[in-house]
Order: C-alpha cells, then sequence, then structure tokens
C-alpha cells in the first residue's frame, strides 16, 4: 500500500501570506493604482458636491457603489442649499 503524507493545515494567516508572497510587481502595480484612478474621480465629485471625499471609499463597495451613484443623483447638494440660502438673502441686481 502506498503511505500518503500526514495532512497539514495551514493557518489562514498563512494562506493570506503566501498568497501575497506570489504577487510579482505588475500585480502590486495594478492593485494600486486602478484603485486610485478609479476613485480620484469620485473623489473630486463628492468634494465639489460639499460631501466628505472619503465616501468615495463606499464606491469599491458592491451595492453601495450603485446607493451612492443614485444618492448623489437624486439629493440635493449641501454645496447647493447654501447657494439657494446666499440667493434668498442677497437681492436680484
Amino acid at each position: 500500500m502506498h503511505e500518503h503524507a500526514p495532512i497539514q493545515r495551514k493557518g489562514s494567516a498563512m494562506l493570506v501570506a503566501g498568497a501575497i508572497g506570489g504577487l510579482g510587481l505588475p500585480e502590486v502595480v495594478v492593485i494600486l493604482v486602478v484603485p486610485t484612478i478609479l476613485l480620484l474621480p469620485f473623489y473630486r465629485i463628492f468634494s465639489k458636491a460639499g460631501y466628505p471625499g472619503i465616501v468615495c471609499l463606499g464606491m469599491l463597495v458592491p451595492l453601495v457603489n450603485f446607493a451612492l451613484l443614485l444618492f448623489l443623483a437624486f439629493s440635493e447638494w449641501p454645496v447647493l442649499k447654501e447657494l439657494n440660502r446666499l440667493r434668498q438673502r442677497t437681492p436680484p441686481l
């Protein structure tokens, strides 16, 4: 009969470390650059709308990204609220 080597169990930390250790430079560059390129426009949009720019991180989460787009499309932005308040205080020329 054939003898089999005993099954060694690796902890999840070792599996993650092994997976990360297998990444080369191109993969690391893609992992860092692609999300940055995708998030920068959303950071600017949220900031210009009057929301904290950090909210753009929600765009990385599935379903949350869709909810954030709907929120941006149909909510009244803080910057527009302030503009309307200023217009009401200032008489037209």
